[in-house]
Formats: structure tokens, C-alpha cells, sequence
């Protein structure tokens, strides 16, 4: 990424989710980290592809689309950081039950929404 670009790795990071069921890029987690690195280093189109590509991933987890949403946030994009909200509260507003994690999540996405 800091070679190339954000879009040229976005590209392999695709390709090899196509053919290498292997790669640990299926786990959100090392998305996640990545895409914090680059958003504490102030590098947002980094940050906000790779957390993008996350939630493509992993569709479901409302921690990931929150990831996403503070990408925007952090970047001063607020447009997209209510409709990542967005995503976030309707994702947990199918869940039953909640955990204290999700809960925080959920307090998050709603102040959000309201800026």
C-alpha cells in the first residue's frame, strides 16, 4: 500500500480473495488493524479502502461498517459516516440480543447520526 497505492493493493487484495480461500485476509480483524494504522497516520483514502474492503468481506459485522463510519468521520466526510451509521444500527436492530460491545456500537452510530 505504501508502495503502490491504496488501489493497486485493494486490486490484489481481490484477486487473492478469488483464488487463495487460504489467505488471512478473510479475517477481519487484520483488516481492522491495517485500516487504524493507516487512519492514525492520518491516511484516510488508505484507511477507508481498507475498511471498506472489510465490510465487503465480512457483510454482516456492524464492528467493521463502525470502523468504516469513523474512517469517514475522522476524514470530515459526514455524509457517508451517517450512511455507514446507517448500516450500523439497522445491521444490530436484527440482532435479538445485544452484547455490551454492540450496545457501545449501536450509542455510537445513533450519536452520529444526529450530527
Amino acid at each position: 500500500i505504501r508502495k503502490k497505492g491504496i488501489r493497486e493493493a485493494l486490486d490484489i487484495v481481490h484477486n487473492s480473495l478469488e483464488n487463495d480461500s487460504s489467505s488471512n485476509i478473510v479475517q477481519g480483524f487484520v483488516l481492522n488493524t491495517l485500516g487504524y494504522t493507516f487512519l492514525n497516520e492520518k491516511k484516510y483514502e488508505e484507511a477507508i479502502g481498507i475498511f471498506k474492503l472489510n465490510t465487503e468481506i465480512h457483510t454482516e459485522d456492524a464492528n467493521f461498517f463502525d470502523s468504516l463510519a469513523e474512517g469517514y468521520e475522522v476524514s470530515g466526510d459526514k455524509e457517508n459516516m451517517k450512511k455507514i451509521s446507517g448500516i450500523v444500527t439497522e445491521l444490530l436492530n436484527k440482532k435479538t440480543t445485544l452484547t455490551v460491545a454492540e450496545k457501545s456500537l449501536k450509542e455510537t452510530a445513533e450519536k452520529r447520526l444526529k450530527n
